[in-house]
């Protein structure tokens, strides 16, 4: 089984818990307090700052993954913009719904998942385009970012599976909001248990 598939189906098996995280448990602070309005804030701030990386990078990469070496745009950045994405989302989830499980699932399961990932497909790339992707690899950061290093293309074609796929990240992520508003209403008029409650 292929690294990719491995992810995949790890991704899977921790979603389920991921999702249901916000319905067992809350934090301990009060809905409306400074701590749930700092959290809930800064949360919504990485799913943004994530949502626009991804999109971005989804314009660039489109379908020339494994087929040609991109390191324009966000790939001029930082050798790996989706994953990054991706972290600040699920991590601005955690933060959005207030939720301590969901923050330790995405810290501790889906980053380092990625990670793993990531160094696979860089041997992958290695081996597909040799010496640019070594001179590449070198120049740009694997999981920071240096702008230095910023290279923007004239012109830039984008297929309509990455227009398709950013519209589908930017609907999810765009749900996670008054959907942790709901969970929040839920609880705050005991309609939702609460099965777990941290000290």
């Amino acid at each position: 089984m292929s690294i990719r598939k491995l992810r995949v189906r790890l991704l899977r098996l921790v979603f389920v818990p991921y999702v249901i995280a916000p319905f067992i448990s809350r934090p301990p602070w009060p809905r409306g307090s400074a701590m749930d309005t700092v959290f809930e804030w800064a949360g919504y701030g990485l799913m943004l700052a994530g949502l626009f990386l991804r999109m971005w990078a989804i314009f660039f990469i489109g379908q020339l993954k494994s087929r040609e070496l991109v390191t324009e745009g966000p790939y001029s950045l930082t050798r790996n913009p989706l994953y990054i994405g991706t972290f600040a989302i699920a991590i601005g989830a955690a933060f959005a719904f207030d939720n301590l499980i969901m923050l330790m699932i995405a810290l501790l399961v889906i980053v380092p998942l990625h990670v793993v990932v990531a160094i696979e497909e860089e041997k992958r790339l290695e081996s597909l385009f040799g010496i640019p992707y070594d001179v590449y690899r070198r120049r740009v950061p694997r999981f920071s970012f240096s702008f230095r290093s910023y290279e923007r293309p004239e012109t830039l074609c984008v297929s309509t599976s990455a227009i398709r796929r950013a519209a589908i990240d930017t609907f999810v992520v765009l749900l996670i909001p008054p959907l942790a508003d709901l969970v929040e209403l839920l609880y705050a008029h005991h309609l939702l248990p609460m099965l777990l409650e941290f000290p």
